[in-house]
């Protein structure tokens, strides 16, 4: 029974590939049961029979068979080689004592070579079976005289072919759940492609008539304004205002698609030198504020340039926002480079937010501040979001209520140089933790 577990544990290593299993299987068996293990499987059609993976103790030999197997053709089921026999029937097939130059001239020509370099002193065969269903066989052979196979070297056999079997059916639900998940990606991304080109081309029609929108609620304004009384005066303040507000989201939703769209170029990113950028320049626009900025020295990533600037410049905006209540406000970037991939974060003392609404953070246009405490649209962490998606990354945030909050980000390594045209998934579709 140890045997026994010991080739199931050997299998269930490789059981999600399908051509390692083989060998897999060829390799133990023969290692188990002595000398050379030939596995052998039906085509599809289940008319033909074919060599899959062959192992021997004898380093040479097996190299010298592997090569005359390579240019031997399948052979019929119908056949009356041992090998087909038994895949007929289910039967076992035993020659204890066998002359080896007796059984090459007695085989179909084609495999006398592969016989006459083995020279087969003692032969057992036993069905492979999946689902109850004959798959293909376990051929053994020994070379060595007086050492026949008997029926426990039978008995072995059978019980490492149900466990061979049971080894390939799974590897091949692997494959085939794999063959699933590719199907379903590729279309997800032709799906995604087509919703991206919608949304952009919609958002980009759109401008256009909210610019007219606009343009005439203004010269209505400033030509018949003072025809209009108080009340009519603030309803068309009220329509610019709706038109400017709509074309903002436009162009937020513009921004979101361009993040998504083209190549990648990966290549090794300055992240220190890009937050002490982002920082200086809201220091300008705001020269009245007074922000402690601390970054960690020398803190580089691999990933397109221009993407991680955008990751950066949201990170960084975001955190300017929600700590401009705040006395003593202070970012800080940092990494934790003991892990993998290396966890970036960019830490503020600010506003911060009640982590039940965590699942809400990366949406498009969502909000877990009022208007009337922070501006924005709550477009720039969704678009953080996808840039990260983009380079197979992960983004999350740490939070308590006027506490500050920290964002956590990973992008996928050791790609440098490399391009890529992977696109992200749709709006709305969240990324957890």
């Amino acid at each position: 029974m140890h045997v026994l577990a010991e080739a199931s544990r050997a299998f269930a290593e490789v059981s999600t590939n399908y051509p390692v299993l083989l060998e897999r299987i060829a390799r133990t068996t023969a290692d188990l049961v002595g000398d050379g293990c030939f596995v052998t499987l039906l085509d599809a059609e289940r008319e033909h029979v074919f060599h899959a993976a062959f192992a021997h103790r004898d380093a040479a030999l097996q190299a010298d068979l592997r090569a005359l197997l390579s240019e031997r053709s399948a052979w019929s089921t119908g056949s009356d080689t041992l090998t087909a026999t038994v895949i007929r029937t289910g039967n076992p097939q035993l020659l204890a004592e066998v002359d080896p130059a007796s059984m090459a001239a007695a085989s179909p020509e084609q495999f006398r070579p592969i016989l006459a370099r083995l020279e087969a002193r003692s032969v057992a065969i036993v069905a492979i079976r999946s689902r109850r269903q004959i798959i293909g066989a376990l051929a053994m052979s020994r070379r060595e005289p007086g050492h026949p196979y008997g029926a426990d070297d039978v008995s072995l056999l059978e019980d490492l072919a149900s466990r061979a079997g049971l080894a390939m059916e799974n590897a091949r639900l692997c494959a085939d759940l794999e063959n699933r998940v590719q199907q379903r990606t590729a279309d997800l991304e032709v799906v995604n492609e087509e919703l991206e080109a919608l949304s952009y081309s919609a958002a980009h029609d759109l401008r256009a008539p909210l610019r007219s929108i606009d343009g005439f609620s203004l010269a209505l304004l400033e030509d018949y304004g003072d025809k209009l009384d108080a009340e009519g005066q603030r309803y068309l303040k009220h329509v610019r205002e709706a038109a400017m507000q709509m074309s903002q989201r436009i162009d937020d939703l513009l921004k979101l698609s361009r993040v998504a769209r083209g190549e990648i170029y990966r290549e090794r990113v300055d992240l220190s030198a890009l937050v002490r950028d982002a920082t200086a320049r809201l220091a300008r626009a705001e020269p009245q504020r007074r922000v402690e900025v601390v970054v960690e020295d020398g803190l580089t990533v691999e990933g397109d340039a221009r993407l991680v600037e955008v990751i950066v410049d949201n990170l960084v905006a975001n955190a300017w926002k929600f700590t401009r209540k705040r006395e003593g406000a202070r970012i800080e970037l940092g990494a934790r480079t003991t892990e993998q991939p290396t966890v970036y974060f960019i830490r503020d003392n600010g506003a911060g937010f009640d982590m039940r609404y965590a699942d809400r953070l990366f949406g498009a246009f969502q909000r877990l501040h009022g208007a009337n405490e922070f501006e924005g649209s709550g477009i720039g962490l969704a678009t953080v979001q996808r840039v990260v998606r983009r380079h197979r990354g992960r983004v999350w945030a740490e939070a308590t209520v006027e506490g500050g909050a920290t964002f956590f980000f990973t992008l996928e390594e050791g790609n440098v140089g490399a391009r890529q045209t992977s696109r992200s998934l749709p709006l709305g579709v969240q990324m957890s933790k």
